[in-house]
């Protein structure tokens, strides 16, 4: 026992996960207390992780044992192997090629309070399992597992439950939406996200649901056939097609197509009888005729009548009624009605819409003439009014009658004509002849009919000529018998006095103008003989002439019109003034400065005076003004050595790359200075009493933690260590970055799989040569041939062959001196008879002959001790079997097994009773001595069964 509760708060406790992997290619459970392998395996190697065996501690706690890992990644199998016995760990090292993987933490070898014991059990398909839950041992024994009993003891696990699959997938609770979230036990859980708004389905929030069908599974007919009301993707009811019918469906099923009757159910009609007959459905969803019930006059359309009193005779019939078409039909009642069959726009004749009448006389009845014919107004077949002739005259006819024949004094009514200042118009008399008759008198004169004003006369004689618009115009009477100008010819260049004329070439724009003439006197624009526009010399001037006048002399400011210059900082131009005479005047005002007649941005001058001599470089360079002004240094001369103060010399050996720069000379301080013919020269400036760096001195360096800056190594972290100065010229490892697995030699490194345990360790391959462990460029330990052996190889080593003394490894037989040998293979690889024990009375067989008296039959054997603890049956040293304690048990021992406290479920093994499930079940004593009932029969061995095929995930 141990006092393990004390620490049950302990922050070094960490949980072991437990995962499985049921591929042929590892059918293995692995179990790890550390989360990133546990990651690595899920993620990477495709294992499954099944929630938590039970906790552990990181490091060495009293009271707790080192649970060794060990690994076999080939040879048949693979398979991870876990334990407390440092022997059993060799044991499985040395004889099934395990690979030894160190220590996975620390548990109990003993039970106490606040542990719970992990069972181990073997499946000879390679796969060792553990579990702290008997039941689950139990349900494996039997189904491939062979249980190997207690393995070892560990803290209760935290929980560890499976709500959901995996991070990140969603779930619904009524209404609220689910994620699920993996935490740091790489266990799932549900975590409230958000209320839908509506409804949660299927992981997601959705609208509440339209159903379109009520009941579940109920059947209806759709489009296609036979539907049923199932629930969709989304979680609501909505018809499905179930059954496509070939013909149609009916009340949810598929029936043959139908030889309808009628269209509608419900519509009435008619029957031969005259009575009426209604559509319905038969028993199978056709539609057929059925009667209904008798009419008392007549049957229409479904409907009895009365008998009819029809307003026309014949269906179809048209006729007309205030400009509208009527026409003949059968009413609802099935009686003929006059219905208005369409509005005329303009006229109805004889029940069709016509075109409005142009009658060619006002009534029926009416005389009028054509020619010497008498008219009568009549109507056409259309109905519209026409002249008709009655008869004709001898002479003439007016007004429908003949006359005889007129003296007519004009010729065409209206006519008019002027008598003097009276104007005379052309009527027709009673009699029907034309006379003048005078319609009125005119205030100033009459012509042609019409009364006119008085003429305003444009020009004197008729025939006179002159120039109007370019063109010859003559003085002409008009229309109205007055005088005006009138056109008599376009002249095609211009016209002068009344005649055509070239085009002038005029040497001035407009008469009257005034300019100066070449002799500085005034000239004047004039018209010559033929009205072209000419320069003639008016007067002189006494001084000097300008746009036309007499000016004094000018006294000019500059010299060239458009010349521009600086004044005051800003732009002047030369231009002419008033008077004509050039002065400067404002064209810019610049901001900054201004040269030579333009504003330029201020200067930045990069030398201070004109002429000035400087170095670039190698060459000589000069202060001189550029086309701005400003002064900016220009090459003079290239130097063929170099420059130094605008001079050019020989050149320089340099010793530092830079005036004031500082370095340091066996521990003193250098400053890098300029001489006097400009060179670059070291000069010793301070002495450091320890060391010197980087130009100034410093105390002495402790040791070097690393050789050379940027070199890389791992910390003990796992981390990368860098190797960086210290900023005083001294050497530090300092911390880079971590790795997620492991570092190696400066990397970072996946996890290894190590295929030996130690760097140069030798053994033999499958081959008979010799193979070397080795650490491969990521510090992974492998095996790596390194030569061929011509006989056998034996630990590493080749050997002659062998001259065996012995048949077979284990084989005992009598030596010479009556002691018992056993034939051992021995560092050569040759099997040798060794000595294995001494004899009292001589040796038979590989036997003393001694004669034992047993206290056991098999090796291993168990038993129960007086004391209530454990007996192991083993052979002395003499050869005879005894029985060994082995430990003591808590709660006494029986069948060679500590006893727990039982609660025991049944009274007598083999008792039998039904289970919950309808099952049998049996008393029987478990692995710890206690009565348990177990199923023989039933359906839970099948399903036990099947569960063994993939293990159960873990303890929920």
């Amino acid at each position: 026992m141990h006092s393990d509760c004390d620490a049950a708060q302990d922050d070094d406790l960490v949980n072991i996960h437990r995962l499985w992997n049921p591929s042929p290619a590892w059918f293995d459970h692995f179990y790890t207390s550390r989360l990133n392998q546990a990651l690595n395996a899920r993620d990477r190697l495709g294992f499954a992780h099944e929630g938590l065996l039970g906790k552990c501690f990181a490091s060495s706690r009293p009271d707790t044992v080192p649970l060794f890992r060990l690994f076999r990644p080939n040879g048949g199998f693979r398979d991870h192997f876990y334990t407390v016995n440092a022997t059993e760990r060799d044991e499985m090292h040395r004889r099934s090629n395990y690979l030894k993987e160190g220590v996975e933490c620390w548990v109990y070898s003993e039970p106490g309070g606040c542990t719970v014991p992990v069972f181990r059990s073997f499946n000879p398909a390679g796969d060792h399992f553990y579990t702290a839950d008997v039941e689950e041992a139990s349900a494996f024994e039997g189904e491939g597992w062979a249980f190997e009993g207690l393995a070892f003891h560990v803290r209760k696990p935290d929980d560890c439950p499976k709500e959901c699959e995996a991070d990140g997938v969603t779930g619904c609770d009524g209404g609220e939406l689910l994620l699920c979230r993996e935490d740091g036990n790489l266990c799932q859980r549900w975590e409230r996200s958000r209320t839908c708004p509506e409804r949660c389905h299927a992981g997601e929030c959705r609208r509440d649901c339209e159903d379109r069908c009520a009941t579940l599974d109920e059947a209806a007919c759709g489009e296609g056939g036979v539907v049923r009301c199932r629930v969709d993707e989304t979680g609501c009811r909505d018809w499905a097609l179930e059954t496509e019918c070939a013909e149609r469906c009916h009340e949810g099923q598929c029936q043959d197509a139908c030889g309808d009757e009628c269209t509608t159910t419900g519509e009435l009609t008619c029957g031969d009888d005259g009575g009426v007959l209604e559509c319905t459905v038969d028993a199978v969803g056709c539609r057929q005729w059925q009667w209904k019930h008798g009419c008392g006059d007549r049957c229409h359309e479904g409907q009895c009548q009365d008998a009819c009193n029809g307003e026309c005779a014949t269906e179809g019939d048209l006729t007309c009624d205030d400009g509208s078409v009527l026409k003949c039909v059968v009413d609802s009642i099935g009686c003929l009605r006059w219905e208005l069959e369409s509005e005329c726009g303009e006229r109805c004749h004889e029940g069709q819409c016509t075109e409005a009448c142009e009658d060619g006389c006002a009534a029926v009845g009416d005389l009028g003439c054509d020619g010497v014919d008498v008219m009568e107004c009549g109507l056409d077949g259309m109905g519209c009014r026409r002249w008709r002739r009655n008869h004709t005259c001898e002479e003439r006819c007016h007004q429908g009658q003949c006359l005889d024949a007129c003296d007519d004094k004009c010729v065409a009514v209206g006519d008019l004509v002027c008598d003097e200042d009276a104007v005379l118009e052309c009527a027709v008399d009673p009699a029907g002849c034309r006379r003048w008759e005078r319609k009125h008198a005119c205030e100033q004169r009459c012509r042609e009919g019409r009364c006119m004003d008085a003429c305003d006369e444009q020009c004197e004689a008729v025939g006179e000529v002159t120039c109007g618009d370019g063109s010859v115009i003559e003085c002409q009477v008009n229309e109205i018998g007055c005088r005006e100008w009138q056109l008599q010819k376009g002249c095609p260049e211009r016209c002068h006095e009344g005649q055509c004329q070239g085009a002038c070439d005029d040497e001035c724009p407009a008469m009257g103008e005034l300019t100066c003439g070449d002799d500085g006197g005034v000239l004047e624009c004039t018209v010559d003989d033929v009205g072209c526009q000419q320069w003639q010399w008016k007067h002189e001037c006494g001084g000097r002439c300008h746009e036309g006048r007499c000016q004094e002399v000018c006294d000019n400011q500059c010299t060239a019109l458009g010349n521009v210059t600086c004044t005051d900082g800003n732009v002047v131009k030369c231009r002419v003034n008033d008077i004509g005479c050039l002065e400067w005047g404002l064209e810019s005002e610049c901001s900054e400065r201004c040269y030579e007649g333009q504003c330029r941005e201020a200067c930045e001058d990069h030398c201070e005076t004109a002429g000035k001599l400087a170095c670039e470089g190698g060459a000589v360079v000069e202060c001189a003004q550029d086309s701005s002004g400003c002064r900016q240094w220009h090459q003079k001369r290239e130097c063929d050595d170099r420059c130094h103060e605008g001079q050019c010399l020989n050149f320089c050996a340099d010793q530092c790359p830079s005036t004031g720069e500082l370095s340091c000379d066996e521990g003193d301080v250098l400053q890098c200075r300029v001489d006097a013919v400009g060179c670059r020269l070291w000069e010793r400036w301070q002495e450091c009493k320890e060391r010197c760096f980087e130009g100034q001195c410093r105390e002495a360096c402790p040791d070097d933690e690393c050789a050379t800056a940027g070199e890389l190594t791992c910390g003990d972290d796992g981390g990368v260590l860098e190797c960086v100065d210290d900023g005083f010229g001294c050497r530090r490892w300092q911390w880079n970055h971590g790795c997620s697995d492991r570092c190696h030699e400066g990397q970072c490194q996946d996890a290894c799989e190590h295929e030996c345990d130690v760097d140069g360790e030798l053994t033999c391959g499958d081959d008979g040569g010799i193979l070397e462990c080795i650490v491969d460029k990521n510090g992974c330990r492998l095996w790596q041939w390194i030569t061929a052996c011509d006989d056998s190889c034996s630990e590493g080593q080749c050997q002659d062959a062998c001259e065996d003394e012995c048949p077979s490894k284990g084989e005992l037989t009598c030596g010479d001196d009556g002691g018992v040998l056993e034939c051992a293979v021995d560092a050569t690889g040759c099997r040798r008879w060794q000595w294995r024990h001494r004899c009292g009375d001589g040796c038979q067989e590989g036997k003393c002959k001694e004669t034992c008296e047993q206290e056991c039959t098999t090796t291993g054997e168990l038993t129960c001790g007086d004391d209530g603890g454990v007996l192991e049956c083993a052979v002395d040293a003499t050869g005879c079997r005894r029985w060994q304690w082995r430990h003591l048990c808590d709660d006494g021992c029986q069948e060679g097994k500590c006893k727990e406290t039982c609660e025991q479920e049944c009274t007598t093994t083999g008792e039998l009773t039904c289970g919950d499930d309808g099952g049998v079940l049996e008393c029987a004593v478990d692995a710890t001595g206690c009565r348990r009932w177990q199923h023989v029969i039933g359906a839970t061995t099948a399903a036990r069964r099947a569960s063994a095929k993939r293990p159960r995930t873990g303890t929920q």
